[in-house]
């Protein structure tokens, strides 16, 4: 029997799971999880454009804040500052969101890398008799 060839350095578990970091889905697409490739594409670009819209929102709330405060009117200063906390907090939060759809993507890509070559089947065999028996079989193939 002939030794394995070690698979292409590119295609090595951690350059899968750097793709998933450079480009949404990318990792998942390489290991030809399409569904999964496509929700976390999804998912990363909608909560980008969530995020760029927050930091919009934040910028003109920081405009009628100041104005607010140059016209010494407390009542809007305090309704401008209640709206710019909550939209930070929303920022802050879809923030946090993001990060763990890409620390998902990478794991994700990085460990269905490693199991790339493999075929796993589960099932049951009939004896004989015609009793089962639990069974599992694992397959390695390039």
């Amino acid at each position: 029997r002939e030794p394995l060839a070690p698979p292409p350095p590119f295609s090595r578990p951690f350059w899968v799971m750097s793709r998933s970091l450079l480009v949404p889905g990318w990792g998942q697409l390489y290991n030809r999880s399409w569904v999964k490739a496509l929700g976390v594409a999804a998912a990363e670009g909608l909560l980008a454009v969530e995020i760029a819209r927050d930091t919009r929102e934040l910028d003109r709330l920081q405009g009628v804040l100041d104005a607010a405060r140059r016209n010494r009117d407390a009542d809007a200063e305090l309704a401008a500052v209640t709206a710019y906390n909550g939209r930070l907090d929303a920022r802050t939060n879809r923030s946090w969101w993001l990060g763990i759809v890409i620390g998902y993507a990478m794991l994700d890509a990085y460990v269905d890398a490693h199991f790339r070559g493999f075929a796993a089947e589960f099932g049951a065999a009939r004896d004989g008799g015609g009793a089962v028996e639990p069974q599992a079989r694992l397959r390695w193939s390039f």
